[in-house]
């Protein structure tokens, strides 16, 4: 399976371009979506230091059947940043 190693600021472009069955490894960081996932991938990051979140709207958008979320944290926040500080629910 290939593999390609994400940063916060390249998440979205790998999206775009990687195929059924790659594996995108999230390197710690706060990654803003929204995302669009349409491509049965695996998204693996590097535990709670990894997080993707979005504003006022879903985190993300899976399209299809067969993806994996591994090892992150996904939050939506309501009216701003992420501030590393969340309730649990």
């Amino acid at each position: 399976m290939p593999n390609f190693s994400a940063d916060p600021d390249n998440l979205g472009e790998f999206l775009t371009i990687v195929k059924d069955g790659y594996e995108i490894a999230l390197k710690a960081g706060e990654y803003k979506g929204p995302f669009t996932i349409e491509r049965a991938i695996a998204l693996r990051g590097e535990g709670e230091n990894t997080v993707i979140f979005a504003t006022d709207e879903p985190v993300l958008k899976i399209a299809v059947p067969g993806v994996k979320l591994e090892n992150l944290s996904v939050r939506r926040t309501v009216g701003g940043q992420y501030s590393g500080q969340f309730l649990s629910s």
